[in-house]
């Protein structure tokens, strides 16, 4: 009875934590919850947006409706809770084709430990590109210099089942940015739950999560540094009274940037299993996003996983996520990202192939972008 009380009391607290964690996010950020002033946008000033990037193939393919969904690795991300449902040790790696010749590098791992009670795990992603040449005004053409940038994650994850129907989860990373030796960095974490049971008779799961509550990044470098030119006085105040001292000789300075914060976003998602077998499962999920760089987002997903043999099993997936945050009046339709009439719809695929001692599988997901076209995802998933 001990035990279990205090199990109960610790679900309490982590359930608790999560209300002044989102208290304190609507007075760091209020444009989250309170609604935004008309023809007010915060897109752009937010640093570290490249945290919003999925990480799972699988999720994108659902429409990022996969708060309540998330039962596998991709939970580092997603909902750190989802690692609950983790039975054995698992690695991702995801690759991210954006737009620009951009590309997101992600990797994770993570481990159950006392019989799947505790879930520890660990995380690292890159934003990188190909260097490009330096122009300025006065070379058009180039200077001959090039110019790098890139962003990096790394962080990890602890994941407790507090019984066999609620678990929560936190993450702790560690945000660096670099644009061209001009640096900044912050510290962020999330929070989630996962309450999941059964309603009408099919299997039913509530999700909640914070991501990137944090610090804000400053960015400082050499780049930002300049000499100013010694001082000059003009004769006439050299001769008034309240001038009495000698010219500041010439002086290095730093330029001082305003701090941006990072991407937090409030999500709250369900799903639900509509029909099962044996062999196969159809499970329904649904979203609603508050991020404080964009206004209020909605996914929906669905996802028919199917078991061909013991060993290979395959699913297909079909999401639309709905974001209101571009001017749609002067774009046409079309699917292929030449329009809005399909903005947000994602389509993808899976499948699995069980060894004697591992597992490995592999995903893939399409995404129309509108103005930014389109992107594809390719992740891989190895259990052990």
């Amino acid at each position: 009875m001990k035990i279990k009380g205090i199990k109960n009391f610790l679900a309490a607290l982590m359930c608790a934590s999560l209300l002044p964690a989102s208290l304190w996010a609507l007075k760091e950020y209020p444009d989250v919850g309170y609604g935004r002033v008309e023809g007010y946008s915060a897109v752009g000033r937010r640093s570290g947006e490249f945290l919003t990037i999925p990480v799972s193939a699988r999720s994108v393919g659902l429409g990022d409706a996969f708060t309540a969904i998330v039962d596998d690795i991709s939970a580092i991300y997603y909902n750190p809770a989802g690692l609950g449902f983790l039975e054995r040790p698992e690695f991702q790696f995801t690759l991210v084709s954006l737009p620009a010749d951009v590309r997101y590098n992600y990797a994770a791992v993570a481990v159950p430990l006392a019989d799947g009670q505790w879930v520890v795990g660990g995380f690292y992603g890159m934003l990188s590109m190909e260097p490009i040449e330096e122009t300025t005004i006065l070379f058009p053409n180039g200077t001959g210099n090039e110019v790098d940038v890139y962003s990096q994650v790394l962080g990890g994850s602890l994941a407790y089942n507090f019984s066999d129907r609620f678990s929560a989860g936190i993450s702790i990373k560690h945000v660096y940015e670099d644009y061209w030796s001009v640096t900044a960095q912050a510290v962020g974490f999330d929070v989630g739950t996962n309450y999941h049971t059964e309603l009408l008779g099919h299997q039913f799961r509530l999700g909640i999560a914070i991501q990137n509550l944090g610090t804000s990044l400053h960015f400082r470098g050499a780049r930002l540094q300049t000499i100013v030119s010694p001082e000059h006085i003009p004769q006439e105040q050299e001769e008034a009274a309240y001038v009495n001292r000698d010219p500041r000789p010439q002086r290095e300075l730093e330029y001082r940037t305003h701090g941006n914060t990072l991407p937090t976003s409030f999500k709250i998602g369900v799903s639900m299993v509509l029909a099962s077998s044996e062999s196969a499962s159809w499970v329904l999920g649904v979203d609603l996003m508050q991020p404080n760089n964009i206004p209020v987002t909605y996914a929906v997903g669905t996802e028919i996983n199917a078991d061909f043999s013991e060993s290979l099993k395959g699913a297909v997936r079909f999401g639309w996520r709905i974001q209101t945050d571009q001017d749609e009046s002067k774009l046409g339709s079309g699917f292929y990202g030449d329009g809005t009439a399909a903005r947000g719809l994602s389509f993808g695929g899976g499948m699995e192939r069980r060894f004697d001692r591992f597992g490995v599988g592999f995903d893939y997901a399409y995404r129309n972008m509108g103005y930014l076209a389109a992107n594809h995802f390719f992740g891989l998933k190895v259990r052990f």
